[in-house]
């Protein structure tokens, strides 16, 4: 686990994210999460996930929530507990490099062709674009972008990519992550898939969760630390 210390947290938590694409701390506050984050990279957006009294979004219900990442555009999401469910509230995480490994150049092919809606904060009524389910050539270069529920209609050899995709992250032992309020979890979104099972309907789970972009060229280059200005919590 790691803890502030000097400035040292950010290179840390950036090591960590350019090896297993997974990092973990722990903050004596929101403020000082936030501001790891702004060194990290540019916030994009922060967001409050939890169980509102009525949700029209599926992280905001008390349902499962399938493995998928946050679309294409934040390369680093972190989720900062500010009090986690009594009984339940684990964060399930999926390393998608095995898998794309595992598939034949064919398959891998095809999920290139296969286009999913993303959705951002300033296109409220819809979707801010598409974005193709798989990005790069080379593996340094791989960016998944996978929302299944957001899947649109497709060919024969897409669907069969795809099954085969589900089929090996459905074999893939995941990393179970359930944080205590003050903990954090970054994760490289365009290579890590995140879940989390069902919770009770009266769940006072919350979560801070922050999309990062930052100054990566590739999956294999370090993540640079870097002063940002702060965003509004």
């Amino acid at each position: 686990m790691r803890s502030p210390s000097d400035g040292i947290l950010e290179k840390l938590i950036a090591d960590d994210l350019m090896t297993s694409g997974i990092g973990r701390a722990s903050f004596e506050s929101l403020e000082r999460y936030v501001t790891t984050c702004e060194n990290l990279g540019s916030i994009l957006a922060i967001h409050d996930v939890w169980q509102p009294p009525s949700s029209d979004l599926l992280v905001g219900s008390p349902e499962s929530v399938p493995f998928h990442c946050d679309g294409p555009v934040p390369d680093v999401v972190a989720w900062f507990c500010v009090r986690q469910d009594e009984e339940a509230g684990e964060s399930l995480l999926a390393d998608t490099l095995p898998i794309l490994r595992g598939l034949e150049p064919e398959q891998r092919a095809h999920l290139r062709s296969v286009t999913i809606p993303y959705f951002d904060d300033a296109h409220p009524g819809g979707p801010a674009g598409t974005c193709a389910l798989l990005r790069g050539d080379d593996e340094a270069d791989w960016r998944i972008n996978y929302t299944p529920w957001h899947l649109p209609e497709m060919d024969e050899g897409q669907k069969a990519a795809v099954a085969a995709f589900d089929q090996a992250l459905s074999t893939v032992p995941p990393t179970s992550c359930r944080l205590a309020a003050g903990e954090a979890i970054f994760v490289d979104n365009w290579r890590i898939l995140h879940a989390r099972g069902p919770l009770r309907a009266d769940s006072r789970r919350h979560l801070k969760r922050v999309w990062l972009r930052t100054p990566r060229a590739s999956r294999l280059d370090r993540i640079a630390a870097r002063p940002d200005r702060r965003a509004a919590l």
